[in-house]
This record gives structure tokens, sequence and C-alpha cells, in this order.
């Protein structure tokens, strides 16, 4: 028995043995299976990078400093040109004789607007319109043969997937960030009228504000306009304008030089739970009307308080925000 038992004990110190060495002679064959599939999705950012980079720009900006004026009118020279600030921002090539999408914020009270292309060309730009209720401005440069932008439609996209940031992030210009579209849908930051964001862990900065973040095809799931931040510290979390929101918005300043959004005239809250218990409705089973404005649409379609919008032209909503997104997509005056 005691000879038996050491033949045990050798057999079960060579096995790990004989494992490793199965494991060392499959390990180059796993490493390169390995490898291939990281140079793979290396080449897939970099190929987001090659495609969308020439439709991305760096906006420049001046403002007015008010600090530095309060200063020089002090010393008697209140008309002296030192007193402005400068800023950063990024923008998108929209359309390919210059139209460039990007935010209210960058350009808003500019005194001067500047463009920086990839290719090397600085052209002065013109602020063709805004629509602060979402953050969101055009302007021009004169130029042809410009590369704009392919968009894709946000409301596909999957939270989970792979995104990409291009921007200049404190002036760095053409900084490429990778993430994950992290949620989709956030409001409620108290920032615009309109809040119906993506929410990123691409790693967005000041000066990413009007770049776009992307899709592993290249084209633009929104405009990147907000990070979460922490007494003026990046948190890892940032915010874009959807593209669904962001394309139609910048065809309408184009066209009109303003954004006209179709409006029913109510006054909506979301279904809680207790209230939807009440109402014997599932929770998110729509949004709750609670005032109707006399002579609007709402009213003349006989909608009144306590009414639960449950969908629009057919297509279901469970909240308010997504009551406000589908009546966006209409046009005003069309019937739904």
């Amino acid at each position: 028995m005691k000879s038996a038992s050491l033949l045990l004990l050798a057999l079960a110190m060579l096995a790990p043995r004989d494992a490793l060495a199965q494991s060392a002679a499959a390990s180059p064959q796993a490493q390169a299976s390995s490898q291939a599939e990281a140079r793979k999705l290396s080449d897939a950012f970099v190929n987001v990078a090659e495609r969308v980079s020439p439709s991305v720009v760096q906006v420049d900006v001046t403002v007015r400093d008010e600090s530095a004026e309060g200063v020089l009118r002090w010393m008697g020279r209140s008309n002296d040109s030192a007193a402005v600030a400068h800023g950063t921002g990024s923008g998108v090539v929209f359309t390919s004789d210059g139209a460039i999408l990007t935010n209210n914020h960058v350009v808003d009270a500019a005194l001067s607007i500047n463009v920086h292309f990839r290719d090397g060309r600085f052209l002065s730009a013109r602020l063709v319109g805004r629509d602060p209720s979402t953050d969101l401005a055009v302007i021009k440069v004169e130029a042809t043969g410009l590369i704009p932008a392919r968009f894709a439609d946000s409301e596909a996209a999957r939270v989970g997937e792979w995104v990409v940031a291009v921007g200049s992030p404190f002036g760095l210009s053409y900084t490429v960030t990778a993430g994950v579209l992290s949620a989709k849908g956030r409001g409620g930051l108290g920032m615009n009228e309109i809040e119906d964001y993506l929410q990123t862990d691409a790693s967005i900065n000041p000066g990413n504000s009007g770049g776009p973040l992307c899709d592993l095809d290249g084209r633009v799931l929104g405009i990147n306009s907000m990070i979460a931040s922490d007494r003026g510290r990046a948190s890892g979390i940032g915010f874009a304008v959807p593209s669904a929101i962001a394309r139609r918005a910048a065809e309408q300043i184009l066209k009109t030089g303003k954004v006209e959004r179709a409006w029913i005239g109510v006054g909506i809250q979301d279904l809680t739970p207790d209230l939807a218990a009440l109402m014997k409705l599932e929770p998110h089973a729509g949004a709750l009307v609670n005032s109707v404005t006399d002579g609007g649409p709402a009213q003349r379609s006989q909608i009144h308080a306590g009414d639960v919008l449950a969908s629009v032209a057919g297509k279901p909503v469970h909240d308010g925000r997504e009551l406000i997104r589908e009546l966006m997509v209409h046009d005003v005056g069309q019937t739904i």
C-alpha cells in the first residue's frame, strides 16, 4: 500500500507539468488568435478616425471678456482690444459648400469665429443661426469641395456599442477617444430646454463641444455637448445631442435661419408608479397631461388634463421625454 501511494503521488505531481506543457504548446496559436482579434478592433478605431477626421474642424472664437473690461475701464482704457477672451470648440462639416454644425455655447456671443481644417486651412466663419433649446448652431465658411460627415440613425443605436469621439479638447486638435454608448434618452440635467442626450464614457473635455460622437462605421451618432463635472474636472461621463435632433435642426437653420418645432399645447409629466396604480395603468404607459393650453391643438382635439398620451402617430411613448422626441420629428402644421 505504501508503494502504491507513492506511485499515485508521483503521477499527481507529473500531471500539472503535462498540462503546462500542453498549454505552452497551444499558447503561440492562442496568442496569435488573440492578437488578430485585438488588431481587428484597433483597425476599426483607425478606420473611424480616418473616415471622420476630414469632416471635423476646430472652432476658435473671441468673446468679450467682462472681467478684463472692468479693470481696463478703471484704467481709462474701456475700448482696449485686450478686453477679449479666446475659446476653442469643435465642429462637424455638414455640407460640401461650408456649413458646419457645432454647439450654440461654442459660438454664443462670439465677436469673431475662425475655423481650422485638417488640411491646414484657416478660414473665418459667419453665424447662420442658433438653436439654444438644443444647444446647436450652424456656422458657414466660404469654401467648396468639403467632405460632409455622414450621419447615423441615433434611434437605432444600441446601448453598449463602441463609439468614438473626435474633437479639440483643450485645443489639442483631432484628438480621438473611444468608449461605449452608455445610455440613451438622458434628460433632467437642467442645462437646456430640450434634453434627450446620448451618454458615453468616451473621454470628452472642454474643447470637444460641437465635435462628433461616431459609430464604428464613422457615422455621426451625436454632437458632443457637455460633461458631468465635479468642480470643473471631467468625471468620465459625457453627453451628446442625438443625430436625429441635430440633423433636423441643422437643416432647418440652413433653410430659414431658425428652428421651428411642432407644439400641441399641453403640460405633461411622467406617469409615476403611484399614479399608474391609481389609474389602473402599467408604469410607463405614456405621458400624463396635467394642463391644456386654451385654443391649442390639443384642446381642439378634445384632449383634457388627466389624459394619458400613449402614442404619437402610432409609435408608443412611455414618458414625457419620448413624447417630446416624437413630436419633434413632425413638421409644424402636420396632422398626427
